[in-house]
């Protein structure tokens, strides 16, 4: 492919985007199509001579669009927001022109110092303190892939400084008898990403309940470090939610924040999801009430903030403890300069792509209003979808609207209803919800809003879709009530612990045999006959 080529191949590519988002609402946000369709459209083997670029664009209708789930969808509800912004993309179409690899300053010094100007910028408009920026403090911002990778590599400064400590204490320390001492906590709603950062850097990690509103408080906290203590481990790292995944609930930073004071600990703040809301002034105070105590922040711009995917943002109090943490050195990486951080410190990646640039291009052509507007926007969508919640006897709201989230579940007894509404919702294909998990172990309906593109006419035809399969799902799971229990255990009842997995975190509930034999039935799909 050739200059002129190339030219006239990325305009039809331009028109393509234009088009596809302009007739979102045309496609059914979920696809039709079953695990393995993709290989009936595709040979078997890479072509000896090359395609056509006509071809190749045609098959995205023919090959690919058929098995894509629509993000953009205004009738995608489920997970997170996807950020995608034209700014975004232009910016990427750039990075990937320039194709630079960031992994010191000379190999790419616009890509390191954008990157630092950037999440000083960002990092102002949370309100971060000043020990947080790398010209006023001790600290800085750095890109990630995901909020996961943030978690990771500070629990990993986390565990060094700690070993640190103890080799100070006691230079006979044992260091593999000390890594089994440590111990980490969260919420039981926390996003079940952090169980696996935690277990990659080797440290245990406990997840505590929470109360009522899902949020995770200090009193928890304190008395899981006190076991701890008491059984001669070292408490050391504290993940603290704003926006938990299936409820967007708020942790109790100023609690938590206390009991870390206290103990030395490191503490971590996840809000992937709802970070982004605190460039709005009303939203930053659920950061301001404990961000003296705060170790290290993460969000993902990638999300609510009109980036498009990845774009992880990551600030820490003191970054030599992070760089020292996850070095990588080698002859070849020698820099003169010195007095600029090295990134590939910062992250796990030692290859680092430019993307700072996008995120400059969305601050610059949407500017800080622009985007508290959009952020707005769909905290209003949110509200008018919990009010039509409201005005149907036949609902109610699981959890507290939070930002751009409406946990709610059909009335009655038990999950049936609303586990059948779900299904019936997700088979249709019209609208993509996602179910959730409170801790009181009540299923939920998660409706998010997502689509930049979503207007009230949108949310206004998703709740119509959803009204209209709730009277089968609330007959349907009635006629299932009405079976006779496939399996009536006899004899005497006793109670046992379990261990049962809710949110990705092992916890323990105690159980009859009785209601065991029947959570394993439901487990395997067994419904009786």
């Amino acid at each position: 492919m050739d200059d002129e080529e190339f030219r006239a191949a990325a305009g039809d590519v331009i028109d393509y985007i234009i088009g596809y988002q302009r007739r979102i609402r045309e496609r059914a946000p979920l696809p039709a199509v079953t695990p393995g369709y993709l290989r009936h459209l595709v040979p078997s083997e890479a072509p000896e001579q090359p395609d056509s670029w006509a071809d190749v664009l045609a098959d995205m209708e023919r090959v690919i669009q058929p098995g894509m789930t629509h993000w953009h969808s205004p009738q995608f509800h489920a997970f997170c927001p996807l950020a995608n912004s034209p700014p975004a993309l232009l910016a990427e179409m750039l990075a990937h022109g320039l194709s630079c690899v960031g992994l010191n300053w000379e190999a790419a010094p616009a890509c390191l110092e954008l990157e630092m100007l950037v999440l000083e910028w960002v990092a102002k408009l949370l309100q971060l303190p000043d020990e947080f920026m790398t010209r006023t403090g001790t600290g800085g911002g750095v890109i990630t892939g995901s909020a996961t990778e943030g978690v990771l590599v500070t629990v990993i400064a986390a565990r060094e400084r700690a070993l640190a400590r103890l080799r100070a204490a006691d230079p006979e320390l044992d260091e593999t008898v000390a890594r089994g001492r440590l111990v980490a906590f969260t919420s039981c709603q926390a996003n079940p990403a952090i169980q696996r950062a935690a277990a990659t850097a080797e440290v245990r990690l406990r997840a505590l309940p929470a109360d009522s509103e899902c949020s995770w408080r200090g009193d928890t906290l304190r008395q899981a470090v006190e076991e701890e203590l008491a059984a001669g481990n070292v408490p050391i790292y504290v993940v603290a939610t704003l926006g938990t995944t299936s409820t967007c609930a708020f942790d109790r930073l100023d609690e938590l924040g206390a009991v870390c004071r206290q103990h030395e600990m490191w503490l971590h703040v996840d809000a992937a999801y709802a970070g982004a809301a605190l460039i709005c002034p009303e939203y930053r105070h659920l950061l301001q009430c404990g961000v003296q105590d705060v170790t290290s922040f993460s969000f993902n711009a990638h999300k609510w903030l009109l980036v498009n995917f990845d774009c992880g943002l990551l600030w820490v109090r003191d970054a030599s403890q992070l760089a020292e943490a996850n070095r990588i050195d080698a002859p070849y990486l020698d820099t003169a300069e010195t007095t600029l951080p090295n990134f590939r410190n910062w992250s796990l990646a030692l290859g680092r792509r430019f993307r700072a640039l996008k995120l400059w291009f969305v601050l610059r052509l949407y500017g800080v209003s622009g985007l508290q507007e959009y952020i707005r926007g769909h905290v209003q969508l949110a509200r008018q979808f919990e009010e039509l919640v409201r005005r149907d006897e036949r609902f109610e709201l699981a959890a507290p609207v939070s930002m751009g989230v409406v946990c709610f579940r059909l009335r009655g007894e038990g999950n049936a209803a609303t586990a059948e509404l779900l299904r019936r919702v997700s088979e249709a294909r019209r609208v993509y919800m996602v179910k959730t998990e409170l801790p009181t172990g009540q299923l939920a309906a998660r409706f998010v809003v997502v689509s930049r593109v979503t207007t009230d006419r949108d949310i206004a035809v998703s709740w119509e879709e959803i009204r209209r399969h709730a009277d089968a799902a609330l007959s349907g799971a009635a006629a299932d009530s009405d079976r006779p229990p496939a399996v009536q255990p006899t004899g005497h009842v006793e109670t046992c612990t379990c261990t049962t997995k809710r949110n990705g975190f092992m916890t323990d509930k105690t159980v009859s045999e009785r209601w065991r034999m029947l959570m394993l039935l439901h487990k395997v799909g067994y419904r009786g006959h």
